[in-house]
């Protein structure tokens, strides 16, 4: 027979496994709700995310419409104010415009920077020349250019994505990538070369026009939101432009000091 004792424990262990089991399942559930809200949390940031890409990318829609309906007159408006599903977007012209773009740039565009950086005319021909080997489509090389097979330094024979890959021509050694790389841009604005003798009205259109835009935004808590669209200005077309490539448009930080400028003068090898 048990005794009551016995079954006073026994009521106690039960009692005790139960509150440890409720303790457990309070634990789950707060990590479940944890878990939960902090899901809820990201699903709305990446829709706020969406929502405000979305915004922009009508912005600078917008911008490039009214621009090409305008023409070149339009550009002077610009910082300009655009209103969209109730945000107030602020749309400008992007500071690479002053910027050169490496895309675009021809052989003297090019001699001029690197002679202004200290190079000698020498040195700068040659750099010219391996950047558009580069960034040509053909096989032949310039006078001092480069369409070898070396590596790294191969000529990739398309136009360059990025400000970094200047740093894959032959002779853009680290010293002078961190040179030119505050006065060069893959987010370029320019005329087409081949439209420079227009005159008139046809002078005053966007078409040929290489723009970039960038569109603003302030969201929540204050953060400033923003995108970059290079666009192409052309007619006969459904669209008065095409957007050639979105991307962040932030002069990449460098500097020519002494150090570097001595650099490009003991390394002979560099070219290739």
């Amino acid at each position: 027979m048990i005794g009551p004792a016995r079954i006073s424990r026994s009521r106690g262990s039960a009692l005790l496994i139960v509150l440890w089991l409720s303790l457990l399942l309070s634990v789950i559930l707060l990590a479940v709700t944890v878990l939960v809200q902090s899901q809820i949390r990201v699903a709305r940031f990446e829709r706020e995310a969406a929502q405000t890409r979305e915004i922009l990318r009508s912005a600078l829609d917008i911008a490039a419409f009214d621009t090409a309906l305008i023409g070149r007159t339009a550009l002077a408006e610009f910082p300009r104010t655009i209103s969209v599903a109730g945000q107030t977007v602020l749309v400008d012209l992007s500071p690479s415009q002053t910027l050169l773009d490496i895309n675009l740039a021809n052989d003297e565009d090019w001699m001029a920077l690197w002679i202004r950086l200290g190079e000698s005319e020498t040195a700068a021909r040659r750099l010219a020349d391996h950047i558009l080997d580069w960034r040509d489509p053909d096989t032949l090389p310039r006078a001092l250019g480069f369409e070898g097979s070396d590596g790294d330094h191969a000529p990739q024979n398309r136009p360059f994505v990025s400000v970094e890959e200047l740093g894959r021509v032959a002779g853009v050694n680290p010293q002078r990538l961190a040179c030119v790389r505050p006065y060069v841009t893959a987010l370029g604005a320019t005329r087409m070369p081949e439209l420079d003798d227009l005159q008139g009205a046809e002078a005053l259109t966007m078409d040929g026009m290489r723009t970039v835009f960038r569109a603003r935004v302030t969201g929540r808590g204050g953060r400033v939101e923003s995108m970059t669209g290079l666009a192409l200005f052309a007619r006969g077309q459904d669209r008065p432009f095409e957007w050639v490539s979105f991307g962040v448009d932030r002069p990449l930080s460098g500097s020519c000091g002494e150090e570097a400028m001595s650099a490009l003068d003991t390394q002979p090898d560099a070219w290739h």
